[in-house]
């Protein structure tokens, strides 16, 4: 089915939602060879992918916020001009006001067919194609086709979801390994 425009309130709906999980974050990547996963690598990605399927489905920005680098959570709150503790707040607080009035039933994200990398810097990466279920009433259902970024930042795996140039252009600020990583931004909106 062709990809379709949607306006009205459910539009701005859906774009507060995914521009505000984007504008807060970023990546993408590709100059490393074509790699796979370690077991242990794949089970902390399928981790913190649960905890972000929760944010979108319980309207839970705190789990949210535990799905983000702390880098780019951090540079955000200095961009802003803000304590982190006041960004956090206001960041978890202006998520849940934007999903709630969303009826996401379900966000997938499909790890085998991830495209798994390294920066030049040989920092590991994994973009994994996401698709995120909405319900409208007498509208249906509608799915959002984008990418996410895993990367990993002290140790531990983050996401990034690729929803606006500008999460690209956020990434590579605070990841400036990153230049030159092919990161995908063509979020598709269809009817089921």
């Amino acid at each position: 089915m062709p990809p379709i425009r949607i306006s009205g309130r459910l539009r701005n709906s859906l774009r507060a939602v995914f521009l505000l999980s984007t504008l807060w974050l970023a990546v993408q990547g590709q100059p490393g060879l074509a790699q796979t996963l370690s077991a242990a690598d794949r089970s902390e990605i399928s981790n913190v992918t649960d905890l972000l399927r929760l944010a979108l489905v319980e309207a839970d920005g705190g789990a949210l916020m535990a799905t983000i680098p702390p880098a780019i959570a951090r540079h955000l709150a200095e961009r802003a001009g803000l304590s982190f503790g006041v960004f956090e707040n206001r960041f978890t607080s202006g998520f849940e006001s934007a999903i709630r009035p969303l009826d996401i039933v379900d966000a997938r994200f499909d790890l085998d067919a991830a495209t798994v990398g390294t920066t030049e810097g040989g920092a590991p990466y994994a973009l994994i194609p996401t698709e995120t279920i909405m319900r409208s009433g007498s509208r249906g259902r509608y799915r959002f086709a984008s990418q996410t970024l895993a990367l990993r930042d002290g140790g531990l795996w983050y996401l990034v979801q690729l929803t606006e140039a500008g999460d690209a252009e956020l990434v590579r600020e605070v990841y400036p390994d990153f230049a030159d990583v092919a990161l995908e931004v063509a979020p598709a909106i269809t009817v089921q």
